[in-house]
């Protein structure tokens, strides 16, 4: 070999062996110090994808286990209330053997029954046991129980975990058609009443509308006593034609009420109307009135403040209207209201100087507000739930041996459920342990094999940085030949 002072190939060969042998040690000690094969993706590309494949496949395994033993835990539940509901079932058999002795009075069974309804009641609160909120035992139109789970593993196949149905409530149902613990249910019929009230201003009837004529509209003879008007004083209200000096209104078919001759003095001409169930605070009055002489209007004997002058040439009108806050006399005055529920009295008061007298009334008219109600009564089928049970006579001995029986199959359901979930819980268990295992090939790391390794990567370390040392004096036996010179 050559020997130069400008390059030294022994030195460069050393030092690149040298690293290798370093970065060789830096694996190893990074896999004995973290226990993993795979320490970086490039290590194994495709072993670690297979790895966290697995990785994931046991976790999944973990929780469908943990679902496993709940699952069990829910059909121990299931169990339990079986064993109760047969316990009663057997019991309910006894009392109904001891209820046919012929030696028991009617007392006797009537206690019998006092402990077979109780026995009842104990059956429906079992049927009504709940685990983490969700029913031990499913109603008759559920084909399976609801609680189930399901882990899919590989696409298209799946490992579904669902527990056994088992009924209690209305199960046991006799040959008679009664049901153990069952009510019974009764309909009736309900009639609701609703009442509907409405205000409604409606004309108040009078005997007349005017002097001189009948209710029925027809014209009182001359002469003859109107009685549809009172007079305080007189006997009679004697019917004159309107005429000459009297008051002349041709629109109306009224005549005059009152004497030729009469005394000096009030003169009371009244008529009654009937207020009974109207609202007080609406009641309208209207009318034309002359007198002879002069005249004034009186309500239940309250003068109104409204006059006639004596000069009778023509009817003059006037209203009365009632409020709340009392009655507005010819829409400008105000006076109290003296309206009364039941029979009122409009009065004119004509002042007689002397000689002839009377009174013309035309046009009356009295309206009101009046509430009426409307019942209506609506029938409709209610059915009502009564808290009586059927007794020991609705049932035979034979029915209580059928209940035994279909309570004894439904335990061996549980019982064959629970067996299918523990072969199902030890298959998950060989199924962890094989998956982990295979993982463990993939990512731990050989302690032993990699012990050796690191050994062998330390022994080499050593002897390359020996020899590094040696190559880099290569180039001083080169200097001592030119000094030797």
């Amino acid at each position: 070999m050559q020997l130069s002072i400008n390059s030294n190939p022994s030195a460069t060969s050393a030092s690149h062996n040298l690293s290798k042998a370093m970065d060789a040690h830096r694996r190893s000690l990074a896999r004995l110090s973290s226990g993993n094969r795979i320490v970086n993706p490039a290590d194994d590309a495709g072993g670690l994808a297979v790895g966290k494949k697995l990785d994931s496949r046991l976790k999944r395994l973990d929780n469908i286990h943990q679902n496993l033993k709940n699952s069990i835990s829910f059909t121990q539940l299931q169990e339990s209330g079986l064993r109760n509901v047969g316990a009663i079932l057997t019991r309910m058999s006894e009392l109904k053997t001891m209820s046919m002795d012929v030696t028991k009075n009617s007392s006797d069974v009537e206690n019998y029954n006092k402990e077979f309804i109780e026995l009842q009641k104990q059956i429906g609160a079992i049927s009504k046991h709940k685990f983490n909120g969700i029913s031990l035992f499913t109603s008759m139109d559920k084909p399976d129980h609801a609680l189930q789970a399901t882990v899919y593993e590989n696409p298209g196949i799946g490992s579904v975990v669902s527990l056994a149905r088992n009924f209690i409530k209305a199960e046991f149902s006799g040959a008679s058609g009664n049901t153990l613990g069952e009510f019974k249910r009764v309909t009736n019929e309900v009639t609701t009443t609703s009442t509907t009230t409405s205000s409604v201003n409606s004309p108040i009837s009078t005997k007349a509308e005017a002097t001189g004529i009948n209710p029925d509209g027809t014209p009182i003879a001359v002469g003859a006593t109107d009685l549809n008007w009172t007079v305080t004083g007189l006997s009679t209200s004697v019917v004159r034609y309107r005429n000459g000096a009297w008051a002349d209104d041709s629109s109306t078919i009224g005549k005059w009420v009152g004497l030729l001759s009469g005394g000096v003095g009030n003169y009371d001409y009244s008529m009654s109307f009937d207020l009974t169930g109207v609202n007080l605070d609406d009641v309208q009055i209207t009318g034309k009135a002359a007198t002879d002489n002069a005249g004034s209007v009186l309500l239940n004997g309250q003068d109104m403040g409204i006059t006639f002058p004596n000069e009778f040439k023509a009817l003059q009108a006037f209203s009365l209207q009632s409020n709340a806050s009392g009655i507005v006399v010819d829409g400008t005055r105000a006076l109290p209201n003296v309206l009364v529920d039941g029979i009122n009295t409009i009065t004119v008061r004509v002042n007689n100087a002397g000689g002839p007298t009377g009174m013309f009334f035309d046009e009356l008219e009295i309206s009101g507000s009046r509430t009426t109600s409307t019942t209506t009564s609506t029938t409709s089928q209610v059915t009502t739930v009564t808290k009586i049970y059927p007794e020991l006579s609705d049932f035979t001995q034979g029915d209580f041996s059928g209940f035994i029986e279909d309570i004894a199959n439904a335990m061996a359901q549980v019982g064959a459920e629970q067996s299918r979930l523990n072969m199902e819980m030890r298959q998950n268990e060989s199924a962890c342990i094989n998956l982990e295992a295979a993982k463990s090939r993939i990512m731990d790391v050989n302690m032993a094999q990699e012990s050796s390794r690191f050994a062998k990567t330390n022994v080499l370390v050593h002897s390359s940085a020996s020899m590094v040392a040696q190559a880099n004096q290569l180039s001083e036996i080169a200097l001592r030949l030119i000094v030797n010179r």
